[in-house]
């Protein structure tokens, strides 16, 4: 199942889109950043998902990696699972595509092989990588919906209504 929401992917508690495992967007060495990045690191607890990630990195783009939760378990989220997603200007489109889509199937299998039920994704690579919105919306949702079984739960968070209508047209018109 594919659900879609508008909210703080870090604020999971009490809302109508709890998650198991939450995705970072992260960087291939697995270190704070901004953003999407920043506000896991900082909801989490910064030193204490630092220290785990320098233990796990560094993530190919493409990949996923898994650590635990720390200060956002009370929020019911049991994992958090970094995944680096590619810089667009950095390879053809296509080439994009391919590394977006492993990216959010390698999020699923990573859960999936923890024995976690639900995932919460951010819309990876679309800020400061640059991913046109629109088209890693197709991406993303054409690659989830590979994965997609009745037994998980896939969560789609966006920041903003705006970035929200790219999912929800992409969920009402990507087939597979």
């Amino acid at each position: 199942m594919i659900a879609l929401s508008v909210g703080d992917i870090t604020k999971l508690g009490g809302t109508d889109f709890d998650s198991e495992a939450i995705v970072n967007a992260a960087n291939n060495l697995l270190r704070a950043g901004s953003g999407v990045c920043g506000a896991i690191f900082n909801a989490a607890g910064s030193e204490k998902l630092q220290q785990a990630c320098d233990a796990i990195a560094p993530c190919p783009t493409g990949e996923a990696r898994l650590t635990p939760a720390f200060n956002l378990e009370s929020e019911g989220v049991k994992a958090i699972i970094h995944a680096v997603g590619p810089i667009f200007s950095k390879s053809s489109p296509d080439e994009a595509d391919v590394l977006l889509r492993a990216t959010y199937q390698s999020c699923v299998l990573c859960a999936r092989e923890a024995g976690l039920t639900s995932i919460a994704f951010p819309a990876i690579s679309t800020g400061i990588y640059g991913f046109p919105e629109d088209r890693a919306a197709r991406v993303s949702v054409r690659a989830l919906k590979e994965v997609d079984d009745d037994a998980f739960t896939i969560n789609l968070i966006a920041f903003s209504e705006r970035s929200a209508s790219y999912w929800r047209t992409a969920i009402d018109t990507e087939i597979l």
